[in-house]
């Protein structure tokens, strides 16, 4: 609905994100497992957010923070929910909203730091996954490498170092 969004972006975001919770979404049984680097599975996905930035995304203009560890001079994070109780979840939603590390301590979530490789795998078939919150499609199996020199920034004087090694 992209001519809706223009106008009501946010509230269309929270109906859609509840119609699905409340509709649309198995609850009770993992999608995908996910095979970290240092060789643990995490057995229990439900979804997975891998990112290299920090905040998330913005709900008007409050960050929405997963990790204080991301970074485009770090390699990747993963937050990977792992329980998908009603309650958690909202906690988990409300908290990335006020903290930097919500995620990165909560019970439903499996946090990994610094990933520089990981492979998601649908459970009963193949996954649907985004990019940069557009729908790409589904897959039975994903996998995310870091790959440090793949993108040049070119920086304004004022920033020069802000980013590590810039």
């Amino acid at each position: 609905r992209s001519e809706l969004k223009r106008y009501a972006s946010h509230p269309l975001f929270i109906w859609c994100g509840l119609k699905t919770w409340f509709a649309r979404y198995d609850r009770k049984h993992p999608h995908f497992r996910v095979t970290n680097q240092d060789g643990s599975v995490d057995e229990r996905g439900f979804f997975t957010v891998v990112l290299n930035t920090n905040p998330y995304t913005y709900v008007g203009a409050r960050p929405f923070n997963l990790t204080p560890n991301a970074g485009l001079d770090r390699p990747l994070s993963s937050v990977t929910v792992t329980k998908m109780s009603s309650i958690a979840f909202l906690r988990l939603m409300s908290n990335s909203l006020t903290s930097d590390d919500a995620a990165m301590h909560s019970p439903i979530v499996s946090y990994k730091g610094d990933v520089e490789s990981l492979v998601i795998e649908g459970l009963h078939g193949p996954v649907p996954y985004q990019v940069d919150g557009d729908y790409a499609g589904e897959a039975q199996r994903l996998e995310f490498r870091y790959h440090p020199s793949a993108l040049q920034l070119v920086l304004p004087p004022t920033m020069t170092g802000t980013l590590g090694h810039g």
